[in-house]
């Protein structure tokens, strides 16, 4: 799963929100990156931006539609995000959505390995590639 893209969220609609995700592997064996860069106005007419990098934790694939966990690293300003996030993607080219879990839940919201919200946010430019990704046969790593 891999791509950058610009959504729309509903509660900023006037902001730039951009995701870039590179993510490889499946469930708990995966690894990967992300950053995320929102842009917008504060009350006083001030314009900032806020970005996070981290890295991939967990990738499941289904399809067109890929939920991933991770955890931040660095954000700029320092301190302004920490923890675990989630993501989703369903859908492909001009109709693709996404969800990223502090839209909807309280940043500081627990956050299981593996699971992301459902895809709430329409990507407005840009797009993410899913590549399914069947399961192998045998018994799960995790597991042996």
């Amino acid at each position: 799963m891999k791509g950058s893209a610009k959504i729309h969220y509903a509660y900023a609609p006037d902001d730039d929100i951009r995701f870039d995700l590179d993510a490889r592997g499946f469930y708990t064996l995966a690894h990967g990156t992300f950053h995320f860069r929102h842009t917008g106005t504060l009350p006083d007419g001030t314009r900032t931006t806020g970005e996070a990098w981290g890295t991939i934790d967990c990738l499941a694939t289904g399809g067109d539609t890929a939920t991933l966990t991770g955890t931040i690293t660095r954000t700029n300003p320092p301190g302004i995000m920490s923890g675990a996030v989630g993501f989703s993607v369903s859908g492909s080219g001009r109709h693709q959505r996404f969800g990223f879990s502090w839209g909807v839940l309280p940043p500081a919201a627990e956050l299981p390995r593996c699971y992301a919200i459902a895809p709430f946010t329409t990507v407005t430019s840009g797009q993410f590639t899913v590549r399914d990704a069947p399961l192998p046969a045998g018994t799960p790593p995790w597991l042996e």
